[in-house]
């Protein structure tokens, strides 16, 4: 496979064995034609995550990074942006909650804006969820989206596409467990300017 990749889509992997074959094949049947690579970051998966990445490494555009000291995503997104092959960084889960199909939404605008992110809460998102937890989760995004003076109405959905070149300008301090990266993600990528689109995405439940 080529060194120079257009697109690296970047996945944080912890036993992921019941769904990691199947993402890695509905991503590589969206992304047909593109010049791509899948960078698999698995922290010491106590299942057959490990072996079943090193198995798709052989036949496609996949790295498997293994990694048995550190765990946590906050590390792992760091980790695969380093050794990322593309000019673009593509963030995105392993288990469905965000469905590759969406891939091609976020790759229409990467051009244009230097940010682009599938939001849950701009017309056409969504998530399947009771209506009180629905207004919840606007609610808090809208809030802190507020705060931190961002025009952005999805602010931890962790799915987004930038250049690798921006991503090495932040300098990231705030280990994150659950949405803080994508925060400090926004946050940063204001201060520097950088131009953000957002595009609808409906979240689905984990497999």
């Amino acid at each position: 496979f080529r060194k120079n990749k257009d697109i690296s889509i970047k996945i944080p992997s912890y036993n992921e064995e019941e769904c990691i074959r199947s993402i890695i094949k509905e991503i590589s049947r969206v992304l047909k034609g593109i010049n791509y690579e899948i960078v698999i970051v698995d922290d010491n998966s106590k299942d057959k995550t490990s072996e079943l990445i090193d198995a798709l490494a052989k036949k496609l555009p996949v790295i498997a990074l293994h990694r048995y000291s550190k765990r946590g995503i906050f590390s792992a997104i760091q980790d695969g942006i380093k050794i990322a092959n593309g000019k673009y960084i593509l963030n995105m889960d392993s288990d469905f909650n965000h469905p590759p199909r969406y891939i091609l939404d976020l790759l229409k605008y990467k051009e244009d804006y230097d940010l682009v992110l599938c939001s849950r809460f701009v017309k056409g998102g969504g998530m399947p969820s009771t209506l009180v937890s629905k207004i919840g989760a606007w609610g808090i995004n809208t809030i802190i989206s507020f705060l931190l003076g961002l025009k952005v109405k999805d602010i931890n959905g962790g799915f987004h596409i930038m250049k690798k070149s921006d991503f090495e300008k932040i300098d990231f301090k705030y280990p994150t467990k659950f949405g803080e990266f994508d925060m400090e993600l926004l946050f940063k990528a204001k201060k520097l300017g950088l131009k953000m689109r957002e595009v609808p995405f409906v979240y689905q439940l984990r497999n």
